[in-house]
């Protein structure tokens, strides 16, 4: 038989674990009301600032951002490199406006209207130079990928090097070549009614046409997006397969692809964004033209004829509206960052930081401290 003792013992111990179970019951309760509450301390506050600009001579007509440095053709002829701060890390005089450039670690290749396909290493200094019979006149006709240099031109011929410069090929299509692209050792171009698939010899594969002229396009490793005339939208694979079509009252214009997603802008200040199956995702109805659009998968970049830089993200959700002093030619982008290079040569870099309301953690924290002295308050009287 336990003594009286004991007894009390045992129901102190029972006092106590009853007391410590209805505070942790409490405690939870009200932390999780006050994060319920107050979840805006303890989140991210998205902002954007312009990071830097530069001005060059001329209108901006193609540019890359590699690694933080937005490598710029211009139409007086120079390539320009500008670094994270604004400041020009380099340039490279050519001889004549650069129309096309594309930029890797493995050097920047640059087509030019006076006829010539340059390669530059990563530091703007001249590797080779080689003439071609027309000059490279759409800013997505060069491109690099291994051994393989290829530029397609205005007389409607792909021209092939290799990195050291050396003529390997040439291919004539219908017209001029408005894209080029190296996927999987085959080259991809794209001329003003047909799309051609060679392999790295120059030998034709496929060819597929259009029922009218081609206006707008862009090539990624798996997809050609195509602006027909006659206001339609067509997207293929490599193979030439139609996966499917679009047709508006409009004009599509500026395009561009990232994973499988495509962004689209139209004549009449629409903007598209679409899945790769075709599936609409939003639409956002600008106020005038759109000239220049970009994605990343997280952002999406589009600029208007009435000189306006849109950046929305991948919902469609508004976060920057910015007046430039001309319309964007070119948009690109690294990560958190959009450039955009314009007609008058202005060059704008838009930095996105993920900071927390200063305020609002403040009061966050003073709340939760509340909380849990209030809880341990209670622990205490209950066990007195």
């Amino acid at each position: 038989m336990a003594s009286s003792g004991s007894w009390l013992i045992g129901m102190h111990g029972k006092v106590k674990c009853g007391s410590l179970l209805r505070f942790i019951v409490r405690f939870s309760a009200a932390l999780a009301l006050a994060l319920a509450i107050f979840p805006a301390g303890v989140s991210a506050v998205e902002r954007s600032v312009e990071s830097w600009n530069y001005t060059a001579p001329g209108r901006i007509n193609s540019m890359v951002v590699l690694n933080g440095t937005a490598i710029i053709g211009c139409d007086d002829g120079f390539i320009y490199a500008v670094g994270r701060n604004g400041r020009l890390r380099w340039s490279y005089q050519a001889g004549g406006g650069v129309k096309a450039l594309y930029a890797s670690e493995g050097g920047v290749v640059v087509g030019a209207t006076d006829g010539f396909v340059y390669l530059l290493d990563y530091g703007g200094n001249l590797q080779w130079m080689k003439h071609i019979p027309a000059y490279v006149g759409y800013d997505s006709a060069v491109y690099m990928a291994d051994d393989l240099i290829v530029a397609g031109s205005i007389d409607g011929s792909v021209y092939a090097f290799n990195s050291k410069g050396v003529f390997l090929w040439y291919h004539k299509t219908d017209n001029y070549v408005l894209s080029v692209r190296v996927v999987g050792g085959r080259v991809v171009a794209v001329s003003d009614q047909k799309v051609y698939l060679l392999d790295s010899q120059g030998t034709l594969v496929k060819s597929f046409g259009i029922e009218t002229y081609i206006t707008s396009d862009y090539l990624d490793g798996r997809y050609v997006a195509l602006g027909v005339e006659g206001s339609q939208l067509k997207v293929f694979d490599l193979d030439g397969k139609l996966l499917w079509n679009q047709s508006e009252n409009d004009f599509f214009g500026s395009m561009h692809i990232y994973n499988e997603t495509l962004v689209v802008g139209t004549r009449n200040g629409t903007l598209y964004y679409f899945n790769m199956n075709g599936t609409l995702v939003w639409r956002r109805d600008l106020e005038k033209g759109v000239s220049a659009v970009y994605a990343n998968g997280k952002y999406v970049a589009a600029s208007s004829l009435n000189h306006i830089l849109y950046v929305f993200d991948a919902n469609g959700n508004e976060l920057l509206v910015f007046s430039l002093n001309r319309y964007a030619t070119v948009i690109g982008g690294d990560g958190h960052t959009i450039v955009a290079g314009t007609s008058n040569g202005e060059v704008h870099s838009i930095s996105f930081v993920d900071t927390t309301d200063p305020l609002m953690s403040l009061f966050a924290l003073t709340i939760m401290m509340l909380v849990i002295l209030a809880a341990v308050f209670m622990l205490i009287r209950s066990w007195n």
